[in-house]
């Protein structure tokens, strides 16, 4: 699952400048970028499916391990 850095920037920059767009740009990366689904994304990452959809909605924050998770996964 290699994509460009471009996706990791997205979503760095989404969780660095606005807590509120980390679920969207999730959402934009693993379906305009990755072109993945939460399941496929979960099993590269290595996050439990919950907790993506939980980020997806967000309902919970990504902390450090779940953002490094993501990056290495992109």
């Amino acid at each position: 699952m290699a994509a460009s850095m471009g996706a990791v920037h997205k979503l760095m920059r989404a969780m660095l400048d606005d807590a509120d767009a980390f679920p969207s740009t999730l959402r934009a990366v693993l379906k305009e970028d990755l072109q993945v689904s939460v399941v496929e994304f979960a099993e590269a990452s290595g996050i439990p499916q919950p907790t993506i959809y939980k980020l997806l909605s967000g309902e919970h924050e990504p902390n450090l391990r779940t953002v490094r998770l993501c990056v290495r996964a992109i």
